[in-house]
């Protein structure tokens, strides 16, 4: 299913994370040098590159899509903030929506993925509407159903998603009413030996937004994040001599 005859939008992290930047307030060209771009233009031709377009009235990057789907398809609900949450309310909102197609074109490998990120922003599956609406915080995440018969398809999926996100959330919010004092006041700096490269990862969306979110309110990279979880895993798990000797010197 196309959103329209153009081409679709992609969403990987470097689109979300202009996008999550330009919805906190952040201008174009802040943006531009934070993420290492020569210029504003760079980062427009980027995002264009990937079927957006600027609109200079909600001051944000749109699915290039979007500007004629309003006219060629009334059905198609204008896509406000066009933040992959709206992108995914008005891809739902077509006739003959299918939840896995749309996790697809969102960028998500699975439907249950999508829920997941769904439920995150807030927005809970409506069976009546066959749509996500606002929810309450305390209603478990629901998805969409898909054509696949009962047993096929990813097993357990239901469950897998409430037994891994549920309990983390609910750690989250225990450790927010848990005084400073009982969390580490320091987070290790290691100078770290050799020159750098670049490794690229897929990690679940949960660990991604965790990620993001420490290194903002500890004020320190992921970069440096990274480095001392692996250092310190190396060192329980039996390469303490080789990380002194290689990493630490």
């Amino acid at each position: 299913m196309a959103l329209v005859d153009c081409k679709e939008p992609v969403f990987d992290r470097q689109v979300d994370e202009i996008l999550r930047l330009l919805e906190e307030g952040m201008e174009r060209a802040e943006i531009a040098e934070k993420l290492g771009y020569k210029n504003p233009m760079s980062l427009d031709n980027y995002m264009r590159r990937r079927n957006f377009s600027w609109d200079s009235r909600q001051k944000m990057f749109v699915p290039a899509a979007e500007r004629y789907s309003a006219k060629l398809n009334n059905n198609v609900l204008p896509l406000h903030g066009t933040s992959k949450a709206a992108l995914v309310i008005s891809l739902f909102a077509q006739d003959g929506a299918d939840a896995k197609e749309i996790a697809r074109q969102v960028g998500f490998d699975t439907h249950t993925e999508l829920a997941g990120y769904m439920g995150r922003k807030g927005y809970e599956w409506d069976s009546t509407e066959r749509n996500y609406v606002k929810g309450s915080p305390d209603k478990p995440i629901a998805m969409p159903q898909t054509d696949e018969p009962a047993g096929q398809g990813e097993p357990g999926m239901h469950e897998v998603l409430l037994n891994n996100i549920l309990p983390l959330l609910k750690k989250l919010q225990e450790g927010e009413n848990q005084p400073a004092a009982s969390e580490s006041k320091s987070i290790p700096r290691y100078q770290v030996q050799g020159m750098y490269g670049t490794k690229a990862m897929r990690m679940a969306n949960v660990l991604d937004e965790l990620a993001r979110r420490f290194s903002m309110e500890r004020n320190i990279s992921q970069r440096e994040m990274f480095e001392v979880a692996l250092i310190e895993f190396f060192q329980k798990y039996g390469y303490r001599e080789e990380v002194e000797k290689y990493l630490l010197g």
